[in-house]
């Protein structure tokens, strides 16, 4: 466990993590003391950063039994308030299983198309979640609709992309103050993201 945890703070790669782990599944899981419980789980609001690593801090890792991001989520909400943040490892084929790491901080964002990550900044029942905001990343493309906020807050336009007619808004990108208060870009669909100081993003609906 505690090698497992120290490859992956170290960035080795989530394939050789996997082999790993697969080495002693019945050990490994055993050894887990975090609550899985996906009785509370809400496919509109959810605290999941797609295609987002948040290497650090890990305090104890699941292989779960099933390869769904929200359970990551899930177990972290239920061993609040040590666990602050979350990335879930999909599984990277048939015969391996996904992997959540469990963190006692909330650690920078790094871009991995293999990782879904999140915090609890926030009860996962509220209805603005500071965690679903990506900070300092970029989503560019498939604008639908954009304009300018009231305020300089991101969460305003998260709720404007949850709030859209039929759906539409899967993603959105908020553009921090310069000559104006802040700009809020609503997306058709959900781009990669891209590392820019400027702004901060978000995934409201997307095929996990």
């Amino acid at each position: 466990m505690a090698l497992l945890r120290f490859l992956y703070d170290s960035h080795v790669h989530p394939l050789i993590l996997l082999f790993l782990a697969l080495l002693t599944p019945a050990r490994f899981a055993a050894a887990q003391e975090p609550v899985l419980d996906a009785s509370h789980l809400d496919n509109k609001s959810t605290t999941l950063e797609l295609g987002i690593d948040r290497p650090g801090p890990t305090y104890a890792s699941i292989v779960l039994p099933e390869a769904r991001p929200e359970l990551c989520r899930e177990a972290c909400f239920n061993n609040s308030p040590k666990c602050k943040s979350f990335t879930y490892i999909r599984p990277l084929n048939s015969g391996s299983h996904a992997v959540c790491y469990l963190k006692e901080g909330v650690p920078e964002p790094v871009l991995d198309s293999n990782a879904v990550s999140g915090t609890t900044q926030a009860p996962r029942n509220a209805g603005l979640i500071s965690g679903l905001v990506e900070t300092n990343l970029d989503r560019p493309g498939h604008d639908y609709d954009s304009f300018e906020l009231e305020d300089a807050r991101p969460e305003l336009c998260r709720e404007a992309c949850l709030k859209s007619a039929d759906n539409k808004c899967k993603a959105f990108t908020y553009v921090k103050p310069g000559n104006h208060k802040g700009w809020c870009y609503l997306k058709d669909a959900v781009p990669s993201p891209v590392i820019n100081p400027w702004t901060d993003s978000g995934v409201i609906n997307a095929e996990m």
